[in-house]
Order: structure tokens, then sequence, then C-alpha cells
């Protein structure tokens, strides 16, 4: 990770942009030579949104024990599409009614 002070970034705004946008560049902002704040591009930012989402289901027991038996009920074959559930509904509440 590269640093640049914060009244340097100002200036380079746009360059430092597209270096972390598209060459994946990491920029820790100082001020008085200490870290700030983080510049990342926004795929990069998504790819850890996902990772720490991801993390905070599985430091929950019952979100990792519900996940395990998704993954379970997927290799089994006990998946159905939304479509064919939404019908399979319909068609019992006509045959209720």
């Amino acid at each position: 990770m590269k640093e640049i002070g914060i009244a340097e970034a100002r200036r380079r705004l746009p360059e430092l942009v597209e270096e972390a946008f598209f060459r994946g560049e990491l920029w820790a902002l100082t001020k008085s030579g200490r870290p700030r704040a983080v510049l990342i591009g926004f795929d990069e930012y998504e790819e850890l949104a996902a990772k720490a989402a991801m993390y905070e289901e599985t430091s929950d027991p019952v979100a990792a024990k519900m996940d395990m038996l998704a993954d379970a009920d997927v290799e089994a074959g006990k998946v159905y599409e939304h479509d064919v559930v939404m019908a399979k509904l319909r068609e019992s509440r006509r045959k209720r009614a």
C-alpha cells in the first residue's frame, strides 16, 4: 500500500482514483505522517464488503448451521426454482378454493 499526504492527494485525486480503479493500487491517506483513510478501487471495496458480510454470517453459529443445511439440500437436489415453487403454491390455493 502506498502512502500519500491528504493535501497532495487532493491535488492528484483524479489520478489516484484511476490508479486505484484500473491498477488495483491501494492508497493510505495520511495527515502528519499518520494514516487517516484508505483509497481503494470500487471493485476491491465490493470484494472486501462481500467477504466481511460472509464472515459475519459464518460467525453466527445459527446462520452457519442453516448455511450448512442449505448446502446439503442443494447437493441432495432438494432445491427448486422460485417459479416452480410459486406455480405449485398457486395450484394448491386453487384446489383449496
